[in-house]
């Protein structure tokens, strides 16, 4: 093997390796704002700072997986295929706090989530 082409896997490797752990970091990020909400759905609407802590967390995680955001698409994969994230907007949503700009990022993230092996099978 060329010592080129062994400098192109190890860069591969690397760049896999740089995005699992932002993937895991995404995942890591849904479930505190998910147990977070769980924990304390009850005083949201009462309590302005912990409501803007659920809003803002959840529009940041959101903006990581829009078009202008670097690894957007590979970002709003993970955060619309993870199932905590899909259980935390039916939370938000039912608690009335998914506002429009949630709605916004949301749509805007489901539109560039990258195909996925599990949607083989649903083509055709």
């Amino acid at each position: 093997m060329k010592r080129e082409d062994i400098l192109e896997q190890y860069n591969l490797l690397k760049e896999m390796m740089s995005r699992f752990l932002m993937g895991e970091k995404i995942a890591e990020k849904i479930k505190e704002i998910y147990e977070f909400v769980e924990e304390n759905k009850m005083l949201l609407n009462e309590d302005t700072r912990k409501r803007n802590k659920v809003l803002k967390g959840s529009k940041n995680l959101l903006k990581m997986g829009i078009r202008t955001s670097e690894y957007g698409a590979f970002m709003a994969t993970i955060i619309q295929t993870d199932d905590e994230f899909k259980r935390l907007r039916k939370l938000l949503q039912g608690l009335g706090l998914w506002d429009d700009d949630l709605s916004k990022l949301d749509e805007e993230s489901k539109s560039i989530v990258l195909s996925t092996h599990a949607d083989i099978g649903k083509e055709g």
